[in-house]
């Protein structure tokens, strides 16, 4: 079975290793994501439509107020002021359009649940502990209701799903049988990251550079196999503003595993990223 592994390197000592967590397609589907971090969905084919309801959020509970008692407030005898004429407020167009983008710019910052979305996954990050349902339109057999908890206490939450459709997993011609897959490009990746080259791969180094309009990719080597090559790339950020990246971002038909050494970048910051995939492309 095809998995995106990410493996995130932290800091130079300590690793950590992220699985995504494979879930089968169906039609309806609670979900519970943490509140302030990032949370990826992917799907295995592209969407078309999606939809969100109303994020419902937990209110806090005022307090009472106390009541009013004349005989322990001081009661101050109201002043009347002089009316006056209300005079007439003059607008351009300019302060009309500043007034606009500021209410705009709060409004996006007062956002209770916030969604950024690629042609096959989605990223969340909620603001807020709440309740929200998503209709996803791109599968063949019908739509999916997924609904969305985001709860403040980080167990029993996943910050990674991947639905998989295991009737077309199951009629694919793989090779791995009686072979842990995840275990092949785990130990890959940490040949890359430590710079070593495992028995039985042939090493071939590269400084084949290309650009997008924010970031710089450059090939640096290739682990080579009989089944799996291993690649390591220098990723830049070329733009002028902080960057974060995902895994997902970078994944394609072909791609078994991801990792990113440092997901966050600023302007004109670089890290490593490793990528496996089949040495012959799965058709």
């Amino acid at each position: 079975m095809l998995k995106i592994l990410a493996l995130i390197v932290s800091s130079i000592i300590t690793t950590n290793v992220l699985y995504a967590k494979d879930i089968p397609i169906i039609q309806e589907i609670e979900i519970k994501i943490p509140l302030k971090e990032f949370s990826v969905i992917e799907f295995p084919f592209e969407v078309k439509e999606k939809k969100f309801s109303p994020f419902i959020y937990k209110k806090r509970i005022k307090k009472e107020k106390k009541q009013f008692n004349p005989l322990e407030n001081h009661v101050s005898v109201p002043v009347i002021a002089e009316k006056k004429k209300p005079q007439k407020k003059f607008f351009s167009i300019k302060d009309i359009k500043k007034r606009k983008a500021q209410q705009n710019k709060n409004a996006h910052k007062s956002s209770s649940f916030s969604a950024t979305w690629g042609k096959n996954f989605v990223q969340f990050y909620p603001h807020k502990i709440g309740k929200t349902q998503l209709i996803v339109w791109g599968y063949s057999k019908y739509p999916m209701l997924i609904t969305i908890n985001v709860s403040g206490k980080k167990k029993d939450t996943d910050t990674y799903l991947k639905f998989i459709d295991f009737q077309k997993e199951q009629k694919r011609d793989i090779s791995f049988k009686g072979i842990s897959h995840e275990k092949i490009c785990n130990k890959l990746i940490k040949y890359l990251y430590h710079n070593k080259t495992p028995s039985g791969y042939k090493l071939e180094t590269h400084h084949q550079a290309y650009k997008t309009k924010t970031l710089k990719f450059i090939l640096i080597k290739t682990l080579i196999g009989k089944r799996y090559s291993a690649l390591e790339y220098s990723v830049e950020n070329i733009s002028s503003k902080f960057q974060r990246l995902n895994e997902p971002m970078f994944a394609s038909k072909n791609t078994y595993a991801i990792s990113i050494e440092n997901r966050d970048l600023k302007s004109h910051e670089a890290t490593r990223m490793f990528v496996i995939t089949p040495t012959v492309a799965v058709e």
